[in-house]
């Protein structure tokens, strides 16, 4: 509580994670269902708005970053996704932290940032 620096990060950091959507019931069972339990994305078999989703169809340039040690996303369950990807620009980035620390806070700052830029920046001619 004495120091400034942190007790302003604890508050940002909590004011994030309690900002949330309202996400009905329903869709939470269906996403869950079909995205983990039945893991119909990676399967080339998940169906949005009455089409198949073929990975192997995104072209766009691809940046796949993931954390060595995310609990919510493991490396293990999520290293395949490139080879997914139909796109011949697709690069894999892992990085030291875990699921949130990937994208806020401090080492987000001095890793997962710089690193998105460098991608970005070859590509935003």
């Amino acid at each position: 509580m004495w120091n400034d620096e942190f007790v302003k990060s604890y508050r940002m950091f909590d004011r994030w994670g309690a900002d949330q959507i309202p996400f009905p019931g329903e869709c939470f069972r269906q996403t869950t269902k079909e995205l983990m339990w039945e893991n119909r994305l990676y399967k080339n078999e998940l169906v949005l708005g009455g089409r198949r989703v073929d990975l192997r169809r995104i072209t766009a340039p691809f940046l796949h970053v993931m954390a060595e040690h995310d609990h919510i996303a493991p490396y293990e369950a999520t290293r395949e996704l490139s080879a997914l990807i139909g796109s011949t620009d697709k690069q894999d980035v892992v990085l030291k932290g875990g699921h949130v620390s990937l994208v806020a806070g401090p080492n987000a700052a001095r890793r997962m940032w710089p690193a998105l830029d460098g991608w970005l920046s070859v590509r935003s001619l």
